[in-house]
């Protein structure tokens, strides 16, 4: 059979992952209680056993009694009849229709509510009850997404809101998504719909016949593969060091709960189903997000709901290996101390706990711990979560990248220079620790003054896994003859996040040269590694010899796995797509595109995607007609207006065209590529406005054809806008 053809016949077939493997059988978490009492009754109370609850009243903590809740774009009525609670909505047509509420998700402190619309899809209801006393806001129902209209994706409807895709593997135990392709149906199954004992230590039903039979197990090790999942702490003994303040380890040796902690608590991609703690390498389940724009602050702080892990994995205490049930019990989710002793556990109170070490007076009222070291950030309207990368304080530095700082999130009304003034005066400045953050700022805009800090800091072996691997990552950004040779060596490292760096760092490298530096990762030992390695070598399928087209193929093979088993959402078909491209299949890149508007209709992706497969075609006319119809569906989109805006400059409609680049440039005022665009027409039609555009687009990117497209027009304008180039220099 012809390679080619081979290839072909991939891109239609589910191949399943290497680590998909018998769920083995699941007990129920009832069956704990006669012998781990203590530990089921704490589970009892907690969040995860609360996850999610068939519907019920015992369950149900909200107001159910027929009261209006007013709203322009989704109004409601909550009520129950016969043991049955529904909430009253308008359907796809505007009429009224009763949804029967099937279960309870979470309780506290918000509850929400789940409905099935169609074909086993459960979504998530648009009007949540906040559980809070009264006394602080809470005791009402509360619309999450009060802006959200029918074309969103954070409409109660649409994918963000689908529990099968978006919740369901970290709300319940042994979940299996099964969605069908064919007719778009969900058959989503699971061993206990809340988060059991089960699914952090795999299944029990051999451990409860073992005991029943007299032949009696620990419990952490009987589950996972070899029966070797190990769920303790990292650390067993801690001490203190002559004139250290802080205990420090006895001996660190690597175990299995942080997998099975941030399989749940992290920001990431499931790859394949089974339960997770199946497979004690978390890279074979999930593909994990690294310090990345817009999830992350240039200082590493969570800009969007990232669930722990990226935030933990910055600290100096996981380094040190301060593990989760050091400071959390494992069964009620609860601190294993009131704080401030969770943390003088390790921090010498006669220290810490000190006027000289806070700077705030000593008293009831006094900031804990937490409050300085722990921001929180506002998820949800009311959940303060937060922010697990211990991080000192520096106001100073928080200014200058524009990310907050706990300062002034209490000193409301101060700025963050007053803030950073105080600090100078306690001589607490700790703008040294702030390197890395302004390194990642300018990075961010590909400003030619973070190279040399970017490719220190990826070959410093001493730096923080997770600032290591974002430096290499923002190497992308970059053409320098050193980046191919700093990650060639460190494709070996045996360190999951920074060979995934590595992969990112590559990925604009010339052909040749991206397949020398990634080619090793495609039999790397974990599934995120060699699928996200084919991603980027298959984009240069036409220029590959045969052989290296053979040494692909099962990578490849599973990249199509990982992408059809999230084929409930669209950008599994626009990757597919974009793959059958490279490999010269435009019919069925345009199926998939298909695909794609089908799972998703008011996927902005997808409708980019079929736009520019119809340009790329010579489709114009075509195109332009599927641009005009997509952006009344999607006004809000900043591509779609930007691409608008390139086909009105090609038909001659100057004016047409700037008000289309305008409103890119508002939709999404950080991608320079608008602003570019913007300040380029503006300049052609000799509107002085264009050196302020342009000034935009090099402030949000700080290569050199951007700074030279810049000077250009400022010497054209004679303007006095301060820049990166001098009105004297020579062009």
């Amino acid at each position: 059979m012809r390679f080619d053809a081979l290839f072909l016949i991939l891109g239609h077939f589910i191949v399943h992952p290497a680590n998909a493997q018998n769920s083995g059988s699941y007990a129920g978490s009832t069956q704990c209680v006669q012998c781990h009492t203590k530990e089921y009754e704490a589970w009892e109370a907690s969040h995860h056993r609360h996850a999610m609850e068939p519907a019920n009243k015992s369950s149900v903590l909200g107001r159910f009694s027929a009261q209006k809740l007013d709203h322009a774009l989704v109004p409601a009525i909550p009520f129950a009849k016969g043991g049955t609670y529904y909430m009253r909505l308008p359907n796809k047509d505007g009429r009224m229709e009763d949804k029967p509420i099937l279960y309870t998700f979470s309780f506290f402190p918000l509850q929400q509510y789940l409905a099935e619309t169609e074909n086993g899809r459960l979504q998530v209801l648009p009007w949540s009850w906040d559980a809070r006393p009264e006394g602080e806001g809470g005791q009402r129902w509360l619309q999450l997404y009060p802006h959200a209209k029918e074309t969103s994706s954070a409409f109660w409807r649409g994918p963000e809101q689908n529990w099968n895709f978006m919740c369901s593997d970290c709300h319940s135990t042994n979940v299996k998504k099964n969605f069908n392709s064919e007719n778009r149906s969900y058959s989503t199954s699971f061993s206990e719909v809340s988060v059991g004992c089960e699914a952090c230590h795999s299944g029990m039903a051999r451990h409860v016949e073992d005991k029943q039979l007299g032949s009696f197990h620990n419990v952490t090790q009987v589950s996972g593969p070899k029966n070797r999942l190990d769920l303790s702490a990292r650390v067993k003994q801690w001490h203190f060091e002559a004139d250290n303040p802080t205990r420090q380890p006895q001996q660190k040796s690597e175990t299995d709960q942080h997998k099975v902690c941030f399989s749940c608590h992290s920001r990431r991609l499931q790859l394949a189903d089974g339960q997770a703690v199946q497979s004690t390498e978390y890279f074979d389940r999930y593909l994990p997000s690294l310090l990345d724009e817009p999830l992350f602050f240039a200082d590493g702080q969570p800009r969007s709901e990232t669930f722990i892990m990226g935030s933990f994995l910055q600290s100096k205490m996981f380094e040190k290996g301060v593990s989760c049930s050091d400071c959390h019990d494992p069964h009620s989710g609860q601190l294993v101390a009131p704080e401030p002793q969770v943390c003088t556990q390790c921090h010498l109170a006669t220290k810490f706990a000190t006027r000289s070490h806070t700077q705030h007076p000593t008293s009831e009222k006094s900031p804990l711990c937490s409050d300085c070291h722990m921001p929180s950030t506002l998820f949800m309207a009311v959940d303060a979560r937060k922010e697990h990368s211990f991080r000192i304080p520096m106001p100073g530095v928080s200014a200058a990248i524009g990310a907050p700082d706990t300062c002034t999130s209490c000193h409301v009304g101060k700025t963050q220079q007053w803030a950073q003034a105080k600090l100078d005066h306690w001589n607490q400045n700790n703008s040294k620790n702030g390197e890395a953050s302004l390194l990642f700022f300018l990075a961010r805009r590909s400003d030619p003054a973070a190279l040399d800090g970017l490719l220190t800091m990826a070959q410093s072996p001493g730096e923080n896994t997770m600032k290591r691997a974002a430096a290499i990552a923002y190497l992308a950004n970059y053409k320098d003859p050193r980046i191919p040779e700093v990650l060639t060596k460190l494709v070996r490292n045996k360190n999951h996040f920074l060979r995934l760096a590595v992969i990112k760092g590559a990925r604009n490298l010339p052909q040749q040269t991206r397949w020398h530096v990634v080619e090793p990762l495609l039999s790397g030992r974990s599934l995120a590694i060699r699928t996200e390695a084919a991603s980027v070598l298959v984009e240069d399928w036409t220029a590959l010899s045969w052989p290296q087209k053979e040494q692909l193929a099962p990578a490849l093979a599973e990249r199509i796995a990982t992408l059809s088993f999230n084929s409930d959402r669209a950008f599994s078909h626009l990757v597919k797509s974009e793959a059958s491209l490279a490999q010269g299949y435009p019919n069925t890149a345009k199926q998939q595109i298909e695909r794609a508007l089908e799972v998703e209709p008011n996927s902005e992706e997808a409708h980019v995607a079929r736009a520019e497969f119809l340009r790329s075609k010579g489709k114009s006319q075509e195109m332009w007609e599927a641009l005009v119809n997509s952006l009344k569906l999607r006004p809000d989109s900043a591509t779609l207006n930007y691409l608008i805006a390139l086909e009105q400059y090609r038909r001659g409609d100057l004016d047409g065209a700037l008000s289309s680049f305008k409103a890119s440039t508002q939709l999404a005022p950080e991608e320079p590529r608008y602003w570019l665009a913007l300040g380029l027409i503006q300049s052609h039609l000799g509107q002085k406005q264009s050196v302020s555009s342009l000034h935009r687009a090099w402030s949000n990117d700080r290569s050199a054809p951007y700074k030279n497209l810049l000077c250009q027009t400022q010497k054209k304008f004679r303007n006095k806008l301060s820049s990166p180039c001098s009105l004297d220099e020579p062009f």
